[in-house]
C-alpha cells in the first residue's frame, strides 16, 4: 500500500477520500453467530463509549463503525491489536488505546458474542 500511495499528492488524497465517502455503505450480507445478550453486555460495558451504542462509530473520538465491517475482519483486527500488531507505534495515538481495550474481552467466545451483536445491528438497520 505505501508504493502505491506514495505518488499521491494532497490534492489526489482529497479527491480520493470524498470518492471513496460518497460511495454508498455495504453492510454485510449475514450475521455471525453468537449470545447475542452476552455480546450486547461486553459491547456496551467495553466498546460502546468509543464505536458507539449501536457499534455506528463515534468521529469525535475518532473511532469507526464497526457495523459496517465483516465479522472475520473484525476478528481479525481485535487479534492484530491484542498480539501488538496494530497499535504499537508510538505516534499512533487512538490506536494504542485500542491495543489496550484489546484485553478486556476474557475469551475468544466473548470476542465471538461480541461480533455477532455488532452484526446484529447491521441486520437491524
Amino acid at each position: 500500500m505505501k508504493a502505491m500511495a506514495a505518488p499521491l499528492t494532497d490534492g489526489d488524497i482529497l479527491l480520493l477520500s470524498e470518492y471513496l465517502a460518497a460511495l454508498p455503505q455495504v453492510l454485510p450480507v449475514s450475521s455471525a453467530a453468537g449470545d447475542l445478550k452476552n455480546g450486547n453486555n461486553y459491547f456496551q460495558a467495553t466498546c460502546g463509549a468509543c464505536h458507539g451504542g449501536q457499534a455506528e462509530g463515534n468521529p469525535g473520538l475518532n473511532s469507526p463503525a464497526l457495523v459496517i465491517l465483516d465479522a472475520a475482519y473484525l476478528k481479525a483486527q481485535y487479534k492484530n491489536f491484542q498480539l501488538g500488531i496494530r497499535g504499537a507505534h508510538p505516534d499512533d495515538t487512538y490506536g494504542r488505546q485500542m491495543k489496550m481495550m484489546a484485553t478486556s474481552l476474557p475469551s475468544d467466545k466473548d470476542l465471538d458474542d461480541v461480533i455477532a451483536f455488532i452484526q446484529s445491528r447491521a441486520v437491524a438497520k
